[in-house]
């Protein structure tokens, strides 16, 4: 166990997500296992797999993971969500597979941190909805949410 970091060391801290990847799990050839929260070694994927981009407006893209007390111990619910702007039939079909598979998810912040959300023992649903809005005030695209209930936190990764 340690001290907090000093004050002084996270004057400079910029909320919310730059960007995100994605990848099914079923891609997925190596995974390594996480060590003190943090994976340093590359995660690697099966012939014809990646990590795939994903886009969300600007200040939109969020990434939550809450402690839940569940018998026989603790769980970690997480969900990142985003807003894909205007719709189209090619976004439609896409969204309509990908609610079919399960992923792995790379995050990064705006503090240039990235983070692995899901793993192969508890892969991220995914979920959307179209938005068309009010004339006035709307925004028209889709609301879009991978999430997941695992037994352990979301680790940094740090293999560049």
């Amino acid at each position: 166990m340690n001290s907090f970091t000093s004050f002084q060391d996270i004057m400079e801290n910029m909320p919310g997500n730059a960007s995100f990847q994605f990848c099914p799990a079923i891609g997925i050839d190596s995974y390594p296992n996480p060590d003190n929260c943090e994976i340093s070694t590359e995660i690697t994927f099966k012939t014809g797999y990646s990590w795939y981009d994903g886009v969300s407006i600007s200040k939109q893209l969020d990434f939550d993971e809450k402690e839940k007390n569940q018998k026989p111990g603790k769980i970690y619910s997480k969900i990142i969500k985003g807003f894909y702007p205007k719709q189209s039939k090619e976004i439609l079909s896409l969204f309509n597979e990908m609610k079919n598979q399960k992923f792995i998810v790379k995050i990064m912040d705006n503090n240039g941190y990235y983070r692995i959300v899901g793993s192969l023992e508890a892969p991220l649903n995914f979920n959307f909805s179209a938005k068309t809005g009010s004339l006035n005030s709307g925004t028209n695209g889709f609301n879009f949410s991978f999430n997941v209930d695992a037994p352990e936190p979301s680790p940094f990764y740090t293999y560049s």
